[in-house]
């Protein structure tokens, strides 16, 4: 399974995918052959494939060369031939080829692609399968005859298509608004060109659609369409806003024509779908949060708080008789220092949770909060930029060792105190201290010769590491690493060439990156066995002309591809 993702990941190596696709596993070639980092050379090798599961994910690579789905279009498989018919890259001649084709999935794949020449589009709506009609009736380059056809026929799906193409005339429209059918009247509903009077008489369609889990009912409800639809006008807007359904009022509560009194008035709903659109709304205005504030909605107080509303809203919500209204002003970076006062000696402890991780919440209140009874407001408080460095000396001390890790993780830990850290000799605080670039250099280089390995890899990629550390470090057992090393910015040229002829190619890879990668180096790296290096190499704006000149004929088009992006390769023109 591992194996799979690794295929089936777009920052995989190319390399290892050029290994990957030696596997004899069917679901690791599929994922392979769908990976738009896997070079051409291989999709063209995989499109003859034994598994037709492989060739099929082949046409889904927007990579896959246009002869490679030239020949898929003969393929055994209709799965396969579909698919190439529907994929935008296939050429117009190769289209025409599918409009005979016996498997009617096909034909309408191929009706459905825009590059397909708009005369063969009338004879597809003729076809026995309404497959392909329905693909016709939805196509932009449908002439308007064979859509008045399309709009009449016997199959509700295919009217239901040609209800959403935006070349249909209005009087088209008033018919189709007038099916039998209430998912072609849905589609009428949402089609951006629909007239407003069209919108009008669907507003009162009587069918309330389906339940859906998470929003209720209404979905396929021609009103939830109108509701939507921006040619809709603000005296049917203001009627939807009252509608049964929580859907339609939803999708009111989305439309940028809905005027600002209607989304007031849902801004206030009853539920938080109708209430979190609202607050969206580009036509929300910040006067209206005073007397949402005042509201006898508590869910509508709490969505004011989440708005960064004015202080003296803030301070009003700060003493709600609702806890949840309360966290959220906690939270709000524009709270008070006072407002954060009072929440801070809230019995509640989420509320006092919310002011320890406020990044505004003032040193004095933090060194309230810190001899807190509860662990993770402490713990809060050990995170929190703004803590004091007298503060985060008393957790130092803290009884609980998961508040204490979090000290030495403090860009406001002064070095004295990271110093004192080191005593402890604690490996999730040595780790947390080789991150820090505020770490003493003495300590750095104490924890560059640390048995753990975690240490030590944070302890590489440390900016502030001295050098004499970083040298010591490329010498490192662990790939690992030497690999974190190797993407320092820091490191000098020295350790940049030893790294460049490391066994482990991710730290030639890194060289191959840096920005300070001697050219010499370069030039070596150019010549790499492993693809991805090569690929860094062309992409690497200090990597000298005569090389990428070298590189633009490398025998894999990713690395062709790099050299043609980077900066010093003259564009054509």
């Amino acid at each position: 399974m591992d194996q799979i993702f690794e295929a089936a990941n777009h920052n995989t190596p190319v390399d290892t995918l050029v290994q990957l696709a030696k596997n004899k596993d069917y679901r690791v070639k599929m994922a392979i052959a769908r990976n738009p980092r896997t070079p051409a050379e291989i999709l063209v090798k995989l499109a003859a494939d034994k598994s037709w599961e492989v060739r099929s994910k082949l046409v889904e690579n927007p990579r896959t060369p246009i002869n490679v789905l030239q020949a898929l279009a003969k393929d055994e498989n209709p799965e396969v031939v579909s698919k190439v018919a529907a994929n935008p890259l296939t050429p117009a001649e190769t289209l025409i080829i599918f409009v005979q084709h016996v498997d009617p999935i096909v034909r309408a794949a191929a009706a459905q692609n825009i590059n397909l020449p708009a005369e063969y589009l009338p004879k597809l709506a003729d076809d026995d399968s309404e497959l392909p009609r329905e693909a016709v009736a939805a196509h932009a380059k449908t002439p308007e005859a064979t859509l008045i056809k399309l709009s009449k026929d016997k199959v509700a799906s295919v009217r239901k298509s040609a209800a959403t193409n935006q070349n249909l005339s209005t009087e088209i429209l008033e018919l189709l608004a007038k099916d039998s059918d209430s998912q072609v009247r849905y589609a009428v509903a949402n089609n951006p060109i629909t007239p407003p009077a069209t919108l009008d008489l669907l507003a009162k369609d009587p069918y309330d659609g389906y339940d859906d889990p998470g929003e209720g009912y209404g979905h396929y409800s021609p009103r939830a369409g109108v509701a939507g639809n921006q040619n809709t006008s603000s005296g049917t807007l203001t009627n939807l806003a009252v509608d049964k359904l929580d859907l339609v009022r939803a999708s009111v509560a989305e439309n940028p024509k809905a005027n600002e009194s209607v989304i007031e008035i849902l801004a206030n709903d009853t539920s938080q779908l109708v209430r979190d659109r609202a607050f969206k709304n580009p036509n929300f205005r910040d006067e209206m949060l005073p007397r949402l504030a005042a509201s006898s909605n508590s869910h509508t107080r709490a969505a004011v708080a989440q708005q960064k509303p004015p202080a003296q809203i803030l301070e009003l919500l700060s003493k709600d008789p609702d806890s949840n209204v309360r966290w959220w002003v906690g939270l709000c970076s524009h709270t008070p220092s006072h407002a954060l006062e009072h929440l801070a000696s809230s019995s509640e402890e989420d509320v006092r949770l919310a002011v320890a991780e406020n990044p505004n919440t003032p040193t004095s209140i933090l060194n309230t909060l810190s001899t807190d009874q509860a662990i993770k407001i402490r713990q809060a408080v050990a995170k929190n930029n703004k803590t004091s460095p007298e503060t985060l000396e008393v957790l130092s001390k803290d009884s609980d060792l998961d508040v204490v890790i979090l000290v030495p993780e403090n860009p406001s830990a002064p070095q004295t105190l990271l110093a004192s850290l080191a005593g402890l000799q604690n490996y999730k605080v040595d780790r947390a201290l080789a991150k820090n670039p505020m770490t003493p250099q003495d300590i750095l280089i104490q924890l560059s010769k640390n048995d753990d390995e975690i240490v030590r890899i944070h302890v590489a990629s440390n900016p502030s590491t001295p050098i004499d550390a970083l040298s010591l470090l490329a010498d490192d057992t662990r790939k690992k690493v030497r690999i974190s090393l190797a993407g320092n910015p820091k490191i000098t040229k020295e350790i940049l060439q030893k790294l460049a002829v490391d066994k482990e190619p991710a730290s030639r890879l890194a060289v191959a990156s840096h920005p300070n990668t001697p050219s010499d180096v370069l030039v070596n790296l150019a010549k790499d066995s492993f693809i991805d290096v090569r690929m860094a190499v062309a992409l690497n704006p200090e990597t000298p002309s005569n090389v990428l000149d070298q590189l633009s004929k490398d025998p894999y088009d990713s690395v062709r591809r790099n050299v043609q992006v980077n900066p010093k390769t003259p564009k054509d023109g």
